[in-house]
């Protein structure tokens, strides 16, 4: 009998190894089965195996399952005094929580793993010992940052940094984590400080020619803009750009990204062209990485088109926003932001075209396609109503307006309506 849950248990082992996961389901009716026939529930091998059992569970995204596993791991474990076995459940536990989005249970075992860990560790000091509390740290500093609590995520992710001594790939990783602590908190130049020394230690352990590094450049980048310092915001986004096209990533995804944030920080310092020239090749790459009909080549045809717009180059505008929201359209409800935002840009180009006819088209498409309920429904109401009175042909769409504004209004006469009318709308959101 005992040979069988061995040989069950090294199956099992062999298949958590190998990611057979459907065959470990069919190991584990027979491995409870064993344990619980033969009154085992309570001894520390099940203890352990249920600990095993939560890992493959939360790998495979069966949640609720590890935790059951997890937890019941735990009691017995803390039953039997088994500190080390506590603690690796109560992690367990805290990481099935966090990916279920459950932040609170989350950071309650992931607290309580770090406290289990620092009594285990506290009057010892090897680096084996520092980094299981560095760990435990690191896991405690994400579940206070998942609750937005970003002082004590910056604390704990500290305490990391200082147990860890070898310079990694986990130590820049644990340096980005405080950037980003540092970046939720507005602290944007002692970001920059980390992401620097992040970025220093990566050029040493795999080259500046990567794309990883070139990915963690950027975040750089996007620290230095949130900071307002466009200046080095462009100069290392240009930098990213080189990069990615030295390791043969200039027609990736991520290039035309990079691309378009530069673009966006050429906006900000006043250089358009040199935007419009980012926006232009970042459109390139997006044809060929995701196709003409894509939201990365939609939004990058909005973009476009509203330089041109700022630019008072009308037709080009028009052109690009109508491409655009041919493609949303496939994908996006009239009501949705993403398309709706293009929407009323796209009129308010026309308006400033001399076009008001194709801006009515486009108002009284999204207008028949939203409800009441949404927030501009009543300024594109008056937007309409104040075109229809300029004409003696739209008295039939002026009353049919009318009746629709009754709804909000029940009380409203038709002189008010008319009067509410030629004012126009207020401003269209």
């Amino acid at each position: 009998m005992t040979e069988n849950i061995n040989k069950l248990l090294r199956e099992f082992k062999n298949c958590y190894e190998n990611c057979d996961f459907e065959k470990i389901d069919e190991l584990n009716k027979e491995i409870q089965g064993y344990y619980e026939r033969n009154g085992l529930t309570k001894t520390e091998n099940y203890a352990r195996y249920l600990y095993d059992l939560s890992l493959c569970q939360t790998e495979t995204d069966k949640l609720r399952e590890a935790v059951k596993s997890a937890k019941a791991a735990f009691d017995i474990a803390e039953e039997l005094n088994l500190e080390i076995l506590c603690t690796a459940a109560a992690t367990s536990l805290g990481v099935a929580y966090g990916y279920a989005g459950n932040k609170r249970p989350a950071l309650f075992w992931l607290k309580k793993a770090y406290d289990l860990t620092y009594n285990l560790v506290k009057d010892r000091d090897s680096e084996q010992h520092n980094q299981c509390l560095a760990d435990a740290a690191l896991n405690l500093g994400s579940a206070y940052y998942d609750i937005r609590d970003y002082n004590n995520a910056l604390d704990f992710h500290k305490t990391a940094l200082r147990l860890q001594t070898a310079e990694n790939d986990d130590y820049c990783d644990n340096l980005n984590l405080i950037a980003y602590d540092l970046e939720k908190l507005g602290r944007f130049d002692e970001a920059a400080v980390y992401l620097r020394s992040s970025l220093d230690i990566l050029g040493r352990l795999i080259g500046e020619n990567d794309k990883d590094y070139a990915a963690n450049l950027s975040y750089l980048a996007s620290v230095y803009k949130k900071g307002g310092d466009f200046q080095k915001a462009a100069v290392e986004y240009e930098r990213v750009i080189r990069l990615f096209k030295q390791t043969g990533h200039g027609d990736d995804i991520c290039c035309g990204e990079a691309m378009n944030k530069a673009a966006d920080i050429y906006l900000k310092m006043g250089d358009d062209p040199g935007a419009l020239k980012l926006r232009n090749e970042a459109l390139e790459i997006f044809e060929k990485t995701t196709g003409t009909q894509s939201l990365f080549y939609a939004n990058c045809l909005r973009d476009m088109g509203e330089i041109y717009f700022n630019n008072s180059i009308y037709g080009k505008a028009i052109i690009c926003l109508t491409k655009a929201l041919d493609i949303k359209k496939s994908i996006f409800a009239p009501a949705d932001p993403e398309y709706f935002k293009d929407a009323i840009l796209l009129t308010k180009i026309y308006l400033e075209n001399k076009q008001p006819d194709k801006s009515c088209e486009i108002m009284e498409y999204l207008f028949n396609n939203i409800d009441e309920k949404h927030p501009s429904y009543r300024d594109i109401l008056f937007f309409l109503a104040s075109r229809y009175v300029l004409t003696d042909t739209d008295t039939d769409r002026l009353f049919d307006l009318y009746e629709k504004y009754l709804k909000l209004d029940p009380d409203a006469t038709i002189e008010e309506f008319l009067e509410l009318a030629f004012d126009g709308p207020k401003k269209l959101k």
